[in-house]
């Protein structure tokens, strides 16, 4: 449980149900100088309302080991990273889930994210979200398929107004809070603030497609690949 509207209503909708459910929150370092995450906080406040067990579990070295650093090697790369898809694959729907086995005995998952778990014919495929426009099956692929008979999404037929409204209804807390979008692990706020300040820069020129220089750029790890914005420059057309 991350603290946010969608983790707190697929919990609620579990509960409707007649689950047995456990919240389970990551504790993941924050990189960001000055700032501090409240999704431990927030979680435990929604399991409190609940009236559900809540666990935090700190993963940070193996959070960082698997997801901030090779994060932070792609940049200085050239290339662009998703640090949800690697956290998703390595720890939440490993590490995580494994220990919450081992320790807690608990065998089954359930996330808010939109996408379909869908059971058929003895097997159990990981399918888009009715909600197109919101579906994240792409950052749940690297789930193992022995995995997905244990895994539930509760949301998966839902529309984000839908479970806003819901939230509502059921009076939890979190009803009107923000959506994340940025980096967990940056306080979500600018990547380049904890990538190495000591780590090599080469600043450089930036050239149109003739060849023609025309601005100045930081160095390779401070731009993503398709980036328009932020650049500097100001061509009079779309770069």
């Amino acid at each position: 449980m991350s603290g946010g509207v969608d983790s707190s209503v697929a919990a609620s909708l579990l509960l409707e149900q007649g689950f047995i459910v456990t919240g389970l929150t990551m504790q993941v370092p924050i990189l960001a100088d000055g700032v501090s995450s409240n999704a431990v906080n927030d979680a435990s406040a929604l399991c409190e309302q609940l009236g559900i067990a809540h666990y935090s579990i700190d993963v940070s070295d193996d959070f960082h080991a698997c997801v901030v650093q090779p994060f932070q090697r792609d940049y200085f790369a050239g290339r662009t990273p998703n640090p949800c898809v690697d956290c998703n694959a390595r720890i939440k729907f490993g590490l995580l889930w494994d220990l919450a086995e081992k320790e807690l005995g608990i065998a089954n998952i359930a996330t808010g994210h939109y996408a379909l778990v869908v059971r058929e014919n003895g097997k159990t495929f990981l399918r888009r979200g009715l909600n197109h426009q919101k579906d994240q099956t792409y950052f749940l692929y690297g789930i193992p398929a022995t995995r997905l008979p244990h895994f539930y999404l509760p949301l998966m037929a839902k529309e984000k107004d839908e479970v806003r409204k819901m939230a509502q209804a059921r009076g939890l807390s979190v009803a009107q809070k923000t959506e994340s979008m940025d980096i967990c692990f940056a306080a979500e706020g600018d990547y380049r603030t904890i990538l190495p300040k000591d780590a090599p820069t080469a600043p450089g020129d930036f050239l149109d497609h003739t060849g023609k220089v025309v601005g100045r750029h930081e160095g390779i790890q401070h731009y993503t690949v398709g980036q328009r914005k932020g650049l500097g420059i100001a061509l009079g057309y779309p770069a």
